[in-house]
């Protein structure tokens, strides 16, 4: 893994984690919550195929 791709991911997993944290303080509904986590984790794992597929 490049510098670059870990920069990304870092500041993917903050803005996404951000976002959405500001957006469940607002309709603190549980499973609201765990989608968005859930979509979170898949954005992560999308960013390492991307990496590990296109940047050989």
């Amino acid at each position: 893994m490049n510098k670059n791709t870990v920069i990304w991911l870092v500041i993917g997993s903050l803005f996404f984690g951000g976002l959405f944290g500001l957006m469940d303080m607002r309709s603190s509904g549980f499973a609201f919550h765990v989608v968005l986590t859930y979509i979170n984790s898949i954005f992560i794992v999308f960013l390492f195929i991307r990496e590990l597929f296109f940047n050989k």
